[in-house]
């Protein structure tokens, strides 16, 4: 049998403030089990995508987050600025135009700079 624990995160709707770790009010079982305590409630599950960012923190799902992509002769630059979703199986990062950055796309890095309830216009950049 397969035991996995899931790294997760819970948004809190109501009160509106990400919680983790002991913060999270019911967390046992497994995830169909943790994802059915929470039915019905203002709780959304994010799960951790299994990637960290570039100061080595890791991005969960709904993380506001900047893309970067590196040229040689461009060095590291800006791409776009985005919330972490997930498309279909994996997470992405989708722009204004239409694109969208795949998390383990090895030419990207990212940087966490806020979460669901933070708003843009209050993000120090």
């Amino acid at each position: 049998m397969f035991d996995w624990e899931p790294k997760l995160k819970v948004l809190d709707l109501y009160e509106g403030k990400v919680l983790e770790g002991n913060d999270i009010p019911v967390k046992e079982g497994n995830l169909p089990e943790i994802l059915r305590q929470f039915s019905g409630q203002s709780y959304q599950v994010i799960p951790y995508t299994g990637i960290t960012d570039i100061n080595h923190k890791e991005i969960y799902v709904s993380d506001k987050v900047i893309v970067y992509k590196y040229e040689k002769n461009r060095g590291n630059y800006s791409v776009c600025r985005g919330e972490v979703v997930m498309n279909r199986t994996k997470p992405v990062v989708p722009s204004k135009e239409g694109n969208f950055y795949d998390l383990s796309d090895l030419s990207l890095e990212f940087e966490i700079v806020g979460n669901h309830f933070d708003h843009w216009e209050d993000i120090n950049l």
